[in-house]
């Protein structure tokens, strides 16, 4: 049983990479147990999956711990998504094709219906619908298109209102006449559907789906676990002093808005957590040291090109040129800004990489400017 919480004893483990190392070298049919609350939760998870093991929370009790679990056991990609992937991926490929003249609409057809309110002269096309017997839109048409040809033309009480194209709590009456009547040609499972996906036969098929089922839901696995990163890292290394003049600098700026707060007398105002303020600026701080580190360790690169092309497209929403918008005070904050979140998104790409044993090219010969060395703007 590993403890990764709060216990009375010294069990508890606050490092990932040595509970990593635990997930690496234990034996693949043993039950891992861990003591283990709401984010750390999500890392057992996360690990488990990476490394197929098989792990058992103990006592969980709490609604985001219950639902962690239930989307952890969603990660492996089942048969009916396979073969629901399969029917999407030949809607995609279907083609639309007119009914002949003497055809019944019926379920799954594509209609377009024109209406109009009772009593009125003409049908005008903006009224006209679009839509699919049996779909999701337009339902207090079905009953009343079902059975109707190219040309019929009827009248009908329908909870509808043709102005805002919404249904109604009442009835109104309209005429309606069927202007087309069409449907999707789904491709069959033959061997030109399968040239088309440049596949040999179903099994292949099916095969290929189920790689990128799996790789979607690994993208998104792997997304979760940076962001568990982010939150972790501030919290398992805190054992180092911060630089006291950015500390007492942002106490000075915390004490000039709360002597202005009370100078407003603004009831709306909520009021200022010095406290909190303060823990939070120190958790922002340490986790850009650690960002720092790893970007230096790693000789993790930032994409300046990226970089300056948000700039610039910044730069366009405020109706300036980026050359001019950069001289300005506000203008070199949002850069640096961009640049450091560039930064830490590259550092943590790279510790996910790591972990999920993701290959790594490491460039040669990079410029002190290009490396993630660089040191962290304070916001």
């Amino acid at each position: 049983k590993f403890y990764l919480n709060e216990t009375y004893s010294t069990l508890k483990i606050n490092n990932i990479s040595v509970l990593r190392q635990y997930f690496i070298h234990c034996p693949d049919n043993m039950l891992m147990c861990f003591h283990a609350e709401v984010e750390m939760v999500g890392v057992v998870l996360y690990l488990a999956s990476i490394y197929n093991k098989r792990v058992h929370i103990c006592h969980i009790s709490r609604k985001e711990e219950i639902e962690m679990v239930k989307d952890a056991k969603e990660k492996v990609v089942k048969l009916e998504e396979v073969e629901e992937e399969l029917k999407k991926t030949q809607n995609n490929l279907a083609q639309v094709e007119d009914l002949p003249e003497d055809a019944i609409a019926e379920d799954q057809n594509l209609v377009v219906l024109e209406v109009k309110n009772s009593g009125e002269e003409d049908y005008l096309p903006e009224n006209n619908l679009n839509f699919e017997l049996g779909g999701e839109r337009l339902e207090v048409f079905f009953d009343s298109v079902k059975g109707m040809k190219v040309g019929d033309e009827k009248s009908a009480e329908i909870k509808f209102c043709l102005d805002s194209k919404n249904e109604e709590k009442s009835k109104s009456k309209f005429d309606i006449r069927l202007r087309s009547l069409r449907k999707l040609k789904v491709p069959e499972l033959d061997q030109d559907f399968f040239d088309k996906m440049q596949v040999k036969d179903l099994d292949e098929m099916k095969s290929k789906l189920e790689e990128n089922l799996q790789f979607q839901k690994e993208s998104a696995l792997k997304a979760e676990y940076r962001s568990s990163i982010l939150e972790q890292l501030p919290k398992q290394y805190d054992a180092f002093d911060l630089p006291e003049a950015l500390i007492h600098e942002k106490e000075y700026e915390l004490e000039h808005r709360i002597e202005e707060q009370t100078k407003s007398e603004d009831p709306k105002a909520k009021p200022i957590d010095k406290e909190k303020e303060i823990e939070d600026f120190k958790e922002k701080l340490r986790l850009n040291f650690m960002i720092d580190t790893i970007g230096r360790l790693e000789e993790v690169t930032i994409d300046r090109e990226a970089v300056a092309g948000e700039f610039i497209q910044m730069a366009m929403m405020f109706n300036q040129s980026a050359d001019e918008l950069i001289k300005t005070p506000y203008g070199s904050r949002l850069y640096n800004q961009i640049l450091s979140r560039r930064q830490e998104e590259s550092s943590l790409d790279r510790v996910v990489a790591r972990v999920f044993r993701d290959p790594i090219e490491i460039e040669e010969n990079k410029t002190e400017n290009e490396t993630v060395a660089a040191k962290n703007v304070s916001e």
